[in-house]
């Protein structure tokens, strides 16, 4: 996180991890800081108190978080997190399932485990944060703790600086159902309560004075029970408390196959409960927080709105396994072929269309098959075939021979109507041989009109007013759209009543052999009127009875949302509409974010029964596409010996897809309107990418075929790299999509043992404007050298090409060429500087080609047309130089525009400025307030005095030495009293007053030959405070704080200084002058107590 609370994303290729889920992992950025998880958290899963099974004896345990033990950086200390074990059990929903008996079978509560960790403090090198725990108090989760204060401390003297304390209530639900309630045996585990957070009470350092930080509200519409099956599709509260079971009422229309004997269509209808939307929000919103009250009287109220979505015109994802087993052929029956013909989700069930595939947008599809057959047929005997309606010829045909293996094609389809037939002979009577077919495929499905404005599960915020004390008020007004800027959202994901697991088994029983053939139904489901679609034409036979049936269809719960983040519903504009109590416009804000929608498709299949690898299947049509991946004999004349070209890489078969997104969800831009509708400002966010790439590969030279972990990619420096590919050279190319700033890109990374040599990126423009990031590169030897280097420029549309960027980055210089492809090349090298927060200054030379002005950017041409000033889009001062860094990087020394220079002076944790100085060095000047230790120069011959100094709570009384004072002219001064004598060691001796409380300014100009200065007391009993060496000419303020890190004197260049003092709570109360006398005191209204 930011220091100001909003959120920092990195980019994926700059940070690096290593680890394994056993022992932990660790991170490091790019600016070396290393973040340690290694505190591990295992959690045991059971499936208990079955309600029509014994108890689920099956375990499955896993290590389930990884917690930061710490934050390491490289040169300035460490973060350190420690915890505290704590076991818990958590029981969740049950899986379910109705077989069309109208009983739930196989109703398992569920139950977790946890051998969790809290942490219990948090240390650094000032501050420590202590938080304390009641345990056996949570009825909600039995022997979980219960965070009850938060104490943050200085680590040097453990001084309060801040002390919270939380209250609670807990509500115990009295909506039950009976039957549900004895079916699982739920009881005394907590499922019934809820723990809510009252208030948060600050209290005083000393820990006797209290005040109301803040204080909840919430809606006191009851609950039920935590695993209640009054829950819409979504899992949200509907009301509906009559539910028996969590499967929803649902209609199944079986088509049987035409022909004699058949036996005829039927609709079965499977569960009982209601999952439909609470319409009147009212119990969706029950415990919800309705209002903060803040410590004024103030307060801020929410009021909530149902979700809604439409799906028309959305094109969605379908999958489609079709599997026919041939098991042992019976004497005297043939193993007959046997289709599946299915519908599409959003069709409307009729007898004329139901019995097929319809594929309503013409796109190519990419499919497995696997056909394995008797060797006894012949080859055509075992196939695959796709018929268009109402046609005897197949567009597609696939022939296996015996025991193929999986294999991968791709097919282009035009939008109509098809069935698949699958086929796989068996010539034998007897034995156990097992034949089958089976063929998978994912497409696109088109809704067209269906579903307008559905509600959805779940909440958003329809408004927030945010009132003062004394009723005025200013409301924030919520308007949310589609990505098209329609008044709803765009549904991500199906609910988990959609997952239905629907099997069927079918037998043909002749004894002593039989016939057994299993296919996967298809599951449709209509949103408008919630029915599910089942169609087969297999018929089912046993030889007891005369007639074909469905015998087993099974309808699963499952209470899980499936979704990348947790969310089935996506917003692309929200718009924030400030009014102020008059009912007048205050301007609004626009939020708009990235849809998620073309990638959320993506299909992982992963390896195989045949040891095969196979790969993503992604959806959208922009993606990044593999040209060529190709093994060169050496990547240079000087590596010839080391790399020898008898190592050859295998990688995807077919097409390879490493798809880049922006984060998903994430906010994309900002846009900030005054009162009239003008925009005022507008920020746009680089997202960190996504790489979905390589995922496997063989070496010839070894036979061994090696995975990476899903999610890494050889492409990301996160140390996977490092065990991708076999030794060797390898170049490997891109090319990208058009990004959302219309840029076009290809890039082209070579490899040298498992690491990145060398990335080139090729950019090639179809717009007028263009943002540009330079790559990443390593040395042969795999050390990684930083590059940081952006372009923002506007270029002649006719010069159609650049070709390459490249460069390299040490010790915080960049040095970048852009090389063009025209012939009449002209480049010129500026210096610009860029100081972005305690980084280096970085030095850019860039070598640019175009005679056009760069927008937004100062320049100046030559004669010959060249451009003599060229700056990155960044904030720059383009003559800012620094001199000279603290041990931890931070700039101490720098010049500024105006030729001036500045000096900073840190304390020895280099974490607080204790000191400004002006046209001077860093080594000419000083400051000691005794309070904090200044990070260099000084050397104090006792010990600091505790007590009431000029400035905070020490001062000094023994000698006081600064080394290594340049020669020059100096003034020095200092606060002292006491009785008797202060000086210098030149001999510039000063009387000091008998008057021990009063503290008087001394102040000395002197002519130091160079080397060390001392400050000196005739006797103890005179104290000095606050000590400041500096040049004639310069000017110097000094900062002193208090063991809570609050500045309690700032002196400034004269004698003049400004006292500050607080109040038990840390709050400014009063400011007084360099004699201190009061000059201003702060009165603070508190309307809430705590309690």
């Amino acid at each position: 996180f930011h220091y100001d609370g909003s959120i920092t994303t990195y980019p994926y290729q700059d940070i690096r991890i290593t680890g394994d889920p056993e022992t932990g992992f660790v991170v490091v950025d790019n600016r070396g800081v290393t973040y340690h998880f290694d505190v591990v958290e295992t959690t045991t899963k059971n499936g208990i108190t079955c309600g029509y099974s014994a108890t689920d004896s099956r375990v499955n345990q896993y290590n389930s978080a990884w917690y930061l033990s710490q934050i390491e950086s490289p040169i300035c200390g460490a973060i350190d997190f420690t915890y505290a074990a704590s076991n818990y059990n958590y029981e969740w929903s049950p899986n379910e399932y109705d077989n069309g008996t109208g009983v739930v079978k196989y109703a398992c509560r569920n139950e977790n485990l946890s051998q969790g960790r809290y942490v219990t403090s948090i240390s650094s090198t000032n501050y420590s944060i202590d938080l304390d725990y009641s345990t056996n108090t949570r009825g909600d989760i039995p022997g979980a703790p219960r965070l009850d204060e938060i104490r943050v401390n200085n680590s040097a003297d453990n001084a309060r600086i801040k002390w919270y304390r939380f209250g609670y209530h807990e509500v115990q639900s009295s909506i039950g159902n009976t039957y549900f309630n004895n079916e699982y045996n739920w009881g005394g585990s907590g499922y019934d309560k809820r723990l809510f957070l009252d208030r948060i009470n600050e209290l005083g350092f000393s820990g006797t004075d209290s005040l109301s930080y803040r204080r909840f509200e919430y809606d006191t519409t009851p609950l039920p029970s935590r695993v209640s099956t009054g829950q819409d599709r979504w899992g949200y509260y509907n009301g509906i408390n009559s539910n028996p079971s969590y499967v929803e009422k649902t209609k199944v229309y079986v088509k049987q196959p035409s022909g004699t004997g058949l036996g005829q269509d039927y609709v079965k209808e499977f569960g009982t409960a209601d999952r439909s939307i609470d319409s009147t929000g009212l119990f969706t919103q029950a415990g919800s927080l309705k209002k903060i009250i803040y410590p004024t009287g103030g307060y801020s109220q929410y009021t909530y709105e149902a979700n809604t979505y439409n799906l028309q015109n959305e094109d969605f994802s379908v999958r489609k396994n079709y599997e026919y087993y041939n098991y042992i052929c019976g004497d005297g029956y043939e193993c007959e072929e046997r289709t599946e013909q299915i519908t599409l989700m959003g069709a409307t069930p009729s007898n004329e269309t139901i019995e097929y595939f319809t594929i309503n947008l013409s796109q190519t599809i990419t499919m497995d098959y696997f056909l394995a057959g008797d060797p006894g047929c012949s080859s055509t005997s075992h196939y695959i075939k796709i018929f268009p309606e109402n046609s005897t010829n197949p567009v597609l045909s696939i022939y296996g021979q015996a025991n193929d293996t999986t294999e991968t094609f791709s097919w282009g389809f035009n939008a109509g109507t098809y069935r698949v037939e699958i086929k796989v002979c068996d010539s034998e009577n007897t034995g156990s041989s097992i034949y089958a077919g089976r063929l998978s495929m994912q497409y696109l499905h088109n809704l067209g009109s269906a579903n307008t404005n559905e509600l959805t599960g779940g909440l958003r915020i329809q408004r927030i007013d945010n009132c003062e004390g004394d009723g005025d008020c200013l409301t924030r007004i919520f308007e949310y759209q589609d990505q098209s800027g329609n008044s709803f959202g765009q549904l991500l994901y199906s609910t988990n009543t959609l997952d239905y697991n629907v099997d069927h088994h079918c037998g043909i029983t002749v004894l002593p052999d039989s016939i057994v053939r299993s296919l996967d139904w298809s599951v449709v489901f209509d949103f408008a009127n919630a029915d599910t679609i089942i169609t087969s034409d297999l018929p089912c036979i046993r030889d007891f009875e005369d007639s074909y049936f469905i015998n087993d269809i099974i309808v699963r719960s499952n209470p899980q949302l499936y979704s990348w983040g947790n969310t089935h519903i996506n917003y692309g504009t929200v718009l924030i509409k400030d009014v102020e109590s008059s009912g007048t416009s205050a301007g609004y804000t626009e939020l708009n974010y990235t849809s998620p929608r073309d990638f959320v498709d993506m299909m992982y299949q992963g390896y195989n029964e045949f040891d095969r690898f196979d790969q993503f299947f992604f959806d959208v049509t922009d993606t990044y596409e593999l040209l060529e991946i190709f093994k060169t004999r050496n990547p240079s004349p000087s590596l010839a010996d080391k790399y020898p070209p008898d190592i050859t890489a295998y990688f995807f078969q077919g097409t390879v897809l490493p798809n880049i997104f922006p984060t998903i969800g994430k906010e994309k831009s900002r846009k900030y309107y005054d009162i009239n509708g003008s925009l005022i400002k507008e920020s746009e966010n680089i997202y960190s990418m996504r790489w979905a790439g390589l995922q496997s590969f063989r070496s010839n030279s070894t036979g061994n075929e090696l995975s990476i972990p899903r999610g890494m990619s050889v492409i990301d420096h996160s140390g996977i790299v490092e065990d991708g590919l076999p030794l060797g050279y390898y170049i490997v190319r891109y090319n990208l999509p058009t990004m959302w700033i219309g840029l076009k890109s290809s890039i082209e990374t070579e490899y040298v043992d498992g690491r990145i040599f060398q990335n080139h990126t090729t950019y090639t423009y179809d717009t007028v404007y263009h943002v540009l990031k330079s790559s990443e590169t390593l040395d042969s030897k795999g050390k990684e050298v930083k590059q940081e280097t952006f372009y923002a420029f506007e270029y002649d549309p006719g010069i159609s090409s650049i070709a390459t960027l490249m460069g390299t980055n040490r010790h915080g210089t960049a040095i970048s060429s852009v090389s063009y492809l025209e012939d009449d090349v002209v480049s010129s090298s500026v210096a610009a500087y860029r100081l972005e927060g305690s980084k280096p200054l970085v030095d850019y030379t860039a070598s640019l080609v175009t005679t056009s002005p760069i927008s937004g950017f100062s320049q100046s041409t030559n004669a010959s047309g060249q451009i003599t000033s060229f700056l990155p889009a960044y904030n720059y001062n383009t003559t800012l130089t620094i001199n000279e860094y603290t041990n931890c990087g931070k700039p101490s020394e720098f010049i500024q525009k105006d030729g001036v220079s500045q000096v900073v002076i840190w304390d020895s944790s280099e974490t607080m400025i204790i000191g400004k100085a002006t046209n001077s060095s860093r080594d000419e000047v000083g400051f000691h307030g005794f309070d904090q230790i200044p990070e260099k120069g000084w050397v104090l011959s006792g010990d600091r005095v505790l007590g009431t100094g000029y400035s905070g709570d020490y001062y000094a009384n023994t000698k006081l030495t600064y080394n290594s004072l340049p020669a020059g002219e100096y003034i020095v001064s200092a606060w002292a009293n006491g009785s008797g004598s202060i000086g210098l060691d030149s001999g510039n001796w000063q009387t000091v007053s008998t008057d021990s409380s009063h503290w008087e300014y001394k102040e000395w100009i002197i002519s130091h030959p160079g080397g060390k200065l001392t400050m000196d007391v005739t006797d103890t009993t005179v104290n000095y405070d606050d000590v400041k060496i500096y040049p004639k000419g310069a000017l110097l303020e000094g900062y002193v704080y208090n063991s809570r890190f609050q500045l309690v004197t700032k002196s400034s260049a004269n004698r003049d200084a400004v006292h500050y003092e607080y109040d038990d709570f840390g709050r400014l109360i009063a400011v007084y002058d360099f004699e201190k006398d009061l000059l201003q005191t702060q009165k603070y209204h508190q309307v809430e107590l705590a309690e």
